[in-house]
């Protein structure tokens, strides 16, 4: 005889469910309307890691953790979209906050808060603005992040501008996203991409693709060069092109923990082959990620 479950953890189980549903619902509209794609197992994996706030599954907030002092410090989340990363902060005692354009997100935010009986106050948490004009004084936050936004803002430099005004004197900008300068595959749309695309020939190859066309107005195609010479412009004095490190240097420290007596020269040369194929391999499969730190 099967036991009983308890009506309330069923209730309870049934609600997160239902949640889960009207995420996936969203998700599925706007990725089907906006970038054409109607890949479920690929939308129901981003669903699954928007609706799991207990984990940092997209891993930025486990990487600023492993750098610096969040416990210390007033948090940006510069587009926070659904809220994960927001809501994930806050449940660790992070004095965090999040700003996105998108009312029907601000909804989903409230309605999870709602549906899991986080704190009221939390709701007020989530600010709805553009990215070009922050509701908030000069030197107010310690670290902003921003993770796969920039390049859909309308104007990146005033974003980037808004961005160090409101950060403190040795403040702290985390950025990652895609690097349309480098890839050749494109993350929204799904598809194989070329960096010297501008916007009137991905306009035809988009529509050649029969993908619409109107995903395009919401990506500025930017690249990580670009961003850097922003950040100069508005005034960041410590800038960090991440990816060396995080890709080739750990790489790197993993194989002469394995291969302690190797020579140095040759195991950095063979690093460099690995990355060579690595990039083969990921053509039309994976895009380059921009992965930069810069402190105010």
């Amino acid at each position: 005889m099967e036991a009983k479950q308890n009506p309330e953890v069923q209730t309870e189980q049934n609600a997160l469910d239902n949640l889960k549903n009207i995420l996936f619902l969203k998700v599925q509209s706007e990725f089907s309307k906006i970038w054409g794609n109607k890949d479920t197992k690929y939308l129901w994996e981003q669903v699954n890691i928007w609706i799991d706030d207990d984990n940092n599954l997209d891993g930025v907030i486990s990487f600023l953790e492993s750098r610096f002092n969040l416990a210390e410090g007033r948090i940006l989340d510069f587009g926070c979209g659904w809220g994960t990363d927001l809501i994930f902060c806050l449940k660790k005692g992070y004095n965090a906050f999040g700003i996105d354009v998108s009312k029907d997100k601000a909804k989903f935010h409230a309605l999870r808060i709602q549906t899991k009986n986080y704190p009221k106050i939390w709701l007020e948490r989530f600010i709805i603005s553009e990215g070009e004009n922050l509701p908030f004084k000069s030197e107010t936050f310690d670290i902003v992040y921003s993770n796969q936004v920039i390049e859909h803002v309308k104007e990146p430099q005033k974003c980037i501008s808004e961005i160090f005004r409101v950060l403190k004197k040795g403040g702290i900008l985390y950025i990652r996203a895609p690097d349309y300068k480098s890839s050749f595959f494109e993350p929204h749309y799904r598809i194989l991409w070329f960096p010297f695309l501008n916007r009137r020939t991905a306009k035809i190859y988009i529509k050649l693709l029969g993908k619409p066309s109107d995903g395009l107005k919401f990506i500025n195609f930017i690249g990580s060069n670009e961003l850097i010479k922003i950040m100069k412009e508005v005034g960041f004095s410590k800038i960090q092109d991440l990816n060396y490190e995080l890709i080739f240097l750990d790489r790197e420290k993993k194989f002469f923990k394995f291969f302690p007596g190797f020579n140095r020269k040759v195991l950095r040369f063979l690093n460099y082959i690995y990355e060579f194929l690595r990039q083969l391999r990921n053509l039309g499969k994976q895009e380059n990620t921009i992965h930069i730190l810069a402190q105010k």
